[in-house]
């Protein structure tokens, strides 16, 4: 997942565990034809590089992976503007449960959702709402730049608050809250929280961590 919320750091991607790895894969391919024209042949990556997951704006303030102070002037508090919605259709998630294994009724059976499911209907997966993060891009402030690549170091919090119901639309907003320099590169870490659009209790919260690598050329 590498392009995601941008603004303070913010819109979406992809430094998982090992298990969400494994799911987003499966997800790419669940989700593949409901995905945003916009982003076809996109470079995918690993995370959405703080502040990369925003449409080409040349106002958007550039700083370097490795200007760490100019970076930590951008945590903040405040998050970043809402991306663009996602809708979760059934069909996604039937499919999510077909490479996944997942078939809890909850998620699939329809007619029995109605009848004893607390949330009224059938739900999304935890980790295909997770998995969808990539396509929750927005408006950004400032982007990284001069990095070699990125890759997903893990999560420091992940938590699945409130269900998604089939038919629902999610967006998401980040926000920086962490940068610190590594011997292999700089770590950065942000927190994106995906919501229900119309709703202010999240749906998912995820603090993520990226490690940006300096290019390299092999002779």
């Amino acid at each position: 997942m590498t392009r995601l919320l941008a603004d303070h750091a913010d819109p979406v991607s992809r430094a998982m565990t090992a298990a969400t790895l494994a799911e987003t894969a499966a997800t790419r391919q669940a989700v593949r034809p409901f995905r945003s024209p916009a982003r076809a042949g996109r470079k995918d990556g690993p995370g959405p590089p703080a502040g990369t997951l925003s449409r080409e704006d040349p106002t958007v303030d550039e700083i370097r992976f490795d200007d760490i102070e100019r970076l930590k002037g951008k945590i903040g508090v405040t998050f970043g503007p809402w991306s663009e919605s996602a809708e979760i259709t059934q069909d996604m998630i039937n499919r999510f449960a077909e490479l996944t294994g997942d078939h809890q009724w909850i998620h699939v059976d329809v007619e029995r959702a109605k009848r004893e499911s607390p949330f009224g209907g059938t739900i999304a997966h935890g980790f295909l709402t997770l998995s969808l993060l990539p396509r929750l891009h927005g408006s950004a402030s400032w982007k990284l730049t001069g990095y070699g690549n990125a890759t997903n170091y893990g999560a420091n919090k992940l938590r699945f608050v409130s269900p998604v119901r089939a038919g629902a639309k999610i967006h998401a907003r980040s926000r920086l809250v962490g940068v610190e320099a590594k011997p292999k590169g700089t770590q950065i870490t942000q927190e994106i929280n995906v919501h229900v659009v119309g709703e202010d209790r999240p749906a998912l919260i995820y603090e993520m961590v990226v490690l940006y690598h300096p290019p390299m050329t092999r002779g």
